[in-house]
């Protein structure tokens, strides 16, 4: 064996090696710990520059936009006491405020975020400010993560999760402070990938037996994905469900990756799971109280007003920070007869059209068998992702079909440009 040989209690290669991987595992994690921490800092720098959040005051909410008075009120309310369903400080004199009839419980997660950061001060306008802010490194960190879990080098890596931070659904969406914490998303992405490489969402651990066979990390890893999903927002588990979904479609035309689509389904039983968890409160009290149909009420229609277009997703709009970009996305608005739609968040900037773009190749190549096997597995399920997301979120998708049919509920689908941006930036 050479030196190795004539080390003192080293008789072999084999006595070395396991030391040898660990210690080189334990470094490259040290290395993306770091990289992580940088990424943080950065992006949280470019969110203070763009914003020029030195010029607010931090005690101020950011005003009478979008839902900004309902989140004001919530964050308060959690503040004072302990949680967002009964505030005896409003309603008065009728007993005190009670939001049971508005199920924002599918929000835990943020809201429980938004509970830590109140420890530290008593300005509700603050913690808002800050909740907002922490999102953009929890955002970058989260698509960095994912990249690098894809196989993905470090540098692209670090771009994509940049540009995921920096979309302008993040900025527009910051007056609907609920929406953009969609920093587990990309972890769902995850999941949905790993569907396309035939990998089970779930494995059994070597030794234990019955349900302890069951804890091993992936099973731990996609059960916390599920659970985190569920507790960031309706939307966020919807567009997950659809992700899901479709890779479990696909997996079940394929005989030998038939279980890998079962592992998927029971993950969107998870995530369904989880919302119903979180929002039983407002569904208990519901039942024994009935319904105030006047509360959040939605209309079928409101599904073609704030689903996703083309246009708005590839084209500047009047809030781009680019003056020529600025001017074009006002004369198209001025011009349009499409109303403003929400929080107009669904554009994905010049590299996510690029990417777009590239992905509609892909799927033409690929159609006329163009394309080798390694890109239809680079490329496929990015495709198929963003292509599924489009026709779910589209004016007239299928997102219409299940509001006329099933419930108006998810008429804001345009925000579903935040997956078809993940997927385009990673095929650029």
């Amino acid at each position: 064996m050479g030196p190795i040989g004539r080390l003192p209690g080293v008789r072999s290669l084999r006595h070395v090696l396991p030391w040898t991987v660990a210690a080189s595992r334990a470094a490259a994690r040290s290395v993306e710990v770091r990289v992580c921490a940088a990424l943080a800092l950065v992006s949280t720098a470019l969110a203070v520059v763009t914003m020029q959040m030195w010029a607010w005051n931090p005690k101020v909410p950011m005003g009478p936009v979008g839902d900004v008075t309902l989140a004001g009120m919530i964050v308060k309310g959690i503040d004072e006491n302990g949680g967002y369903l009964e505030n005896p400080r409003l309603g008065w004199p009728a007993g005190g405020l009670q939001l049971y009839d508005l199920p924002i419980g599918d929000d835990a997660l943020n809201l429980f975020l938004m509970r830590i950061i109140s420890w530290f001060t008593s300005d509700f306008g603050t913690v808002m400010w800050a909740f907002m802010l922490l999102t953009f490194p929890l955002v970058a960190v989260g698509a960095y993560v994912v990249m690098r879990r894809l196989g993905v080098s470090r540098l692209p890596s670090l771009m994509v999760g940049l540009l995921y931070a920096f979309m302008q659904y993040h900025f527009r969406g910051q007056f609907f402070l609920l929406l953009i914490g969609y920093y587990v998303l990309p972890f769902a992405l995850l999941l949905a990938f790993r569907v396309f490489q035939g990998v089970p969402l779930f494995a059994r651990r070597e030794g234990p037996t019955g349900v302890r066979s069951w804890l091993s990390r992936r099973t731990m890893a996609t059960v916390a994905t599920c659970v985190a999903i569920g507790s960031t927002g309706l939307y966020l588990a919807a567009f997950a469900v659809v992700v899901l979904i479709t890779a479990a479609t696909v997996q079940v035309f394929s005989r030998p990756a038939r279980r890998t689509a079962a592992t998927a389904v029971v993950a969107i039983g998870l995530i369904v799971g989880t919302v119903i968890v979180n929002t039983s409160p407002s569904s208990i009290y519901r039942l024994q109280n009935g319904a105030n149909r006047e509360v959040s009420a939605r209309g079928e229609q409101e599904s073609e007003v704030y689903g996703l277009t083309l246009t708005r997703m590839v084209l500047p709009n009047q809030f781009h920070r680019f003056g020529p970009a600025k001017e074009f996305g006002g004369h198209y608005q001025e011009t349009t007869n499409l109303p403003l739609a929400g929080e107009d968040a669904s554009y994905v900037g010049l590299v996510g059209t690029g990417g777009l773009v590239g992905l509609v190749v892909f799927a033409f190549a690929s159609m006329t068998r163009g394309s080798s096997l390694a890109r239809r597995r680079r490329y496929g399920p990015l495709a198929a992702v963003a292509g599924a997301a489009f026709v779910f979120g589209l004016v007239g998708g299928l997102n219409t079909i299940f509001s006329y049919l099933v419930h108006p509920i998810l008429r804001g689908t345009g925000r579903i440009s935040i997956v078809i941006g993940f997927c385009a930036f990673a095929a650029v």
